[in-house]
């Protein structure tokens, strides 16, 4: 899940890449530190793909070489826009952070507020429980204020919501078993 959170909405706003922008999807071994990822399969190696189709396959290889070309952006600041909490210096340099690796994990609650980032135009607004609170008269004892924070642009936040659409919607997408369980 934090593929599209860190890298591809990201490299969007920075302008690296559109929807349709070829990424490789090909072993590498990187030469200082001998970091040799792979995708999910191990075997698989797709040659050039789309942004898009890496976004539905999931694939390691394309975001982790994505990943690699913005990090001296320090990506990792979108993610403490979205309030996730326990960053630590590793998970703004560590590669293996684009694929999940951060050091302590995120909460359900983190994941779902920064998806619904996408959702809200690239505004991030906090969960929260209680809307507001009258007493037996109808006065307003209590009204939660939302403070919406903007982490991308509406553009930004538009394409990848589209792109993700194809995780559900292509034959080769990660969540079409579960899309095939919805009615």
């Amino acid at each position: 899940t934090m593929k599209p959170l860190l890298t591809y909405a990201p490299a969007l706003e920075y302008g690296v890449i559109g929807a349709g922008s070829p990424l490789v999807d090909v072993k590498f071994t990187r030469s200082y530190d001998d970091y040799s990822p792979t995708n999910y399969t191990p075997t698989q190696e797709l040659g050039i793909i789309s942004a898009r189709e890496s976004i539905a396959r999931s694939q390691n290889l394309t975001t982790l070489r994505l990943y690699d070309s913005i990090l001296d952006r320090r990506p990792a600041q979108y993610l403490e826009k979205m309030g996730f909490s326990t960053l630590t210096e590793g998970d703004f340099v560590h590669l293996s952070t684009a694929i999940g690796g951060l050091t302590h994990g995120a909460s359900v609650e983190e994941n779902t507020n920064a998806y619904g980032t996408f959702a809200n135009g690239g505004q991030f607004v906090d969960a929260y429980i209680i809307e507001r609170i009258e007493d037996l008269d109808g006065n307003i004892i209590y009204e939660h204020q939302a403070e919406p924070v903007e982490v991308f642009s509406a553009e930004t936040a538009y394409m990848m919501t589209d792109m993700l659409r194809d995780v559900l919607t292509e034959s080769y997408g990660t969540g079409t078993r579960a899309k095939s369980m919805l009615k």
